[in-house]
């Protein structure tokens, strides 16, 4: 029988997507997109880079924003990304390679179902199995491909408290108020953060936190009938209830009112309720729940203000959606002192700066990564565009009739960064509500703050000069 040696390498082909800065009330003056970059390594793994041909085909131009409105519309996009890798075995032995390649997040101008179809995998023009998984980035804007891919895990991670099968109490707090109060009515629950190490609590539809003596933190909540305050005890259920008050607003000095509330009480498990919290977003995402447990349990086990006090920020729970990374995982085997060819193909999604006109958008593609492969020898890029590229931070492209191409002999140095727009000459848009918002919240703003303080100083001096004429 042939031996066979398997080395399970993870290693990541990047395809980042960041996220969306922008301005409240003035529409966004930038969009974030996405980043690619180079498969890189895990481990040490004696494959050699023969050749890598990077292909970006941009033919489109993408608009402001992408809803559900506009799916149809969106389906017309096709600039992509393909990275096509030559990877050649010296060893005398097979060689079987596990592979991580991030489909990135979906770019916040985007706001519609992943599109799988649009994502491929082949070795030798041959579609293979590949596994979907997700994790989640701690940074809204940068991607750390060697942190990123450390959350891989091969199954549920261990945790000192937590594990699928704790179970979980759920406590529905269903108030009974005046509903014909013209105040908002509140309750504030005092929690004993010293059995934290034994129970933690996830209180839904709570706005308010404060430590008192003695460990003693109140949290607190609106009551109204039709929406009930909803508190999970994960780990050992309460032996009593924790003591609470009715009060007439949300005010630190608000009069305690009467009130009270009927607890109702249903036993689960944590794997089941997260399963439970994020059924749709699972379904729309395809989302496993070993990977749903996984990322819950690495957000919430950070020390924050929360987490000290055995409390689960209702943060880590609504905003669970955001940063999550899709990954496909899948292997390839490169026969002793054979070649085989792996193609990723992925679609673009640039920055786009909307403050000129026309608009100017910005690619990034990390080379770095490829350094740590055991040998890398030639490298071919291949920008098939119409458009001009305005900046670039290598100076290596030859204009042809498609484009702009590289060709070379290892790694260029830095990474990869160039600009395209449909003008060589894009005009700064000078009317445009960035200014309008730079002016209306920042500029006027200081402009009336600098002028109170030297109306002030010029009132302090006349008082004084006036103060010293009648002496």
């Amino acid at each position: 029988m042939k031996r066979i040696l398997k080395i399970f390498i993870l290693t990541v082909l990047l395809f980042n997507i960041a996220n969306i800065s922008g301005f409240a009330n003035s529409g966004p003056t930038y969009w974030y997109g996405s980043d690619s970059s180079n498969i890189i390594m895990r481990d040490n793994c004696p494959l050699i880079v023969e050749k890598e041909t990077l292909e970006f085909d941009i033919y489109n131009q993408l608009d402001e924003y992408y809803s559900e409105n506009d799916a149809e519309e969106f389906k017309t996009y096709t600039d992509k990304f393909t990275a096509e890798y030559t990877f050649y075995n010296p060893t005398d032995k097979d060689i079987t390679a596990q592979l991580a390649f991030p489909l990135g997040m979906m770019p916040e101008y985007v706001n519609l179902e992943r599109d799988m179809s649009k994502y491929s995998v082949l070795l030798n023009d041959t579609d293979i199995e590949k596994e979907i998984r997700y994790t989640k980035s701690d940074d809204y804007y940068s991607f750390d491909y060697k942190q990123e891919v450390l959350k891989l895990a091969d199954g549920y991670i261990e945790d000192d408290f937590y594990s699928p099968d704790m179970p979980v109490t759920k406590y529905t707090l269903i108030p009974h108020i005046n509903e014909e109060a013209d105040y908002r009515q509140e309750i504030r629950i005092r929690w004993d953060s010293s059995i934290s190490d034994k129970t933690r609590i996830l209180p839904l539809r709570i706005n308010s936190f404060q430590w008192m003596p003695e460990n003693i933190v109140e949290i607190g909540g609106s009551l109204t009938q039709k929406s009930p305050i909803v508190i999970y005890a994960i780990g050992q259920p309460f032996e009593k209830f924790p003591e609470y008050s009715f009060y007439e607003s949300g005010r630190k000095d608000a009069k305690e009112i009467e009130a009270s509330v009927e607890i109702m009480q249903e036993e689960t498990t944590l794997a089941r309720l997260l399963e439970e919290l994020y059924t749709e977003i699972n379904k729309k995402w395809n989302v496993s729940l070993m990977d749903t447990y996984n990322i819950f349990v690495s957000s919430i086990t950070n020390e924050d203000y929360y987490t000290k006090a055995g409390i689960i920020h209702t943060e880590d729970i609504y905003y669970y959606s955001e940063n999550l990374i899709c990954w496909y995982l899948y292997e390839i085997t490169v026969p002793a002192g054979e070649t085989v060819i792996n193609t990723v193909t992925a679609p673009l999604y640039p920055d786009i700066n909307l403050k000129y006109e026309p608009k100017k958008y910005s690619y990034e593609y990390l080379l770095s990564p490829a350094k740590e492969w055991a040998q890398f020898n030639d490298i071919e890029i291949n920008i098939n565009t119409p458009f001009y590229m305005l900046e670039t931070n290598q100076d290596i492209f030859e204009k042809t009739e498609t484009g702009y191409v590289y060709k070379g002999a290892g790694l260029p140095d830095g990474e990869l960064e160039f600009v395209l727009c449909d003008s060589e000459t894009p005009q700064k848009d000078n009317n445009s509500e960035y200014n309008l918002f730079m002016f209306v919240y920042i500029v006027l703003p200081v402009g009336l703050f600098v002028g109170v303080i030297i109306l002030f100083v010029v009132l302090i001096k006349n008082i004084d000069k006036k103060k010293k004429n009648r002496k």
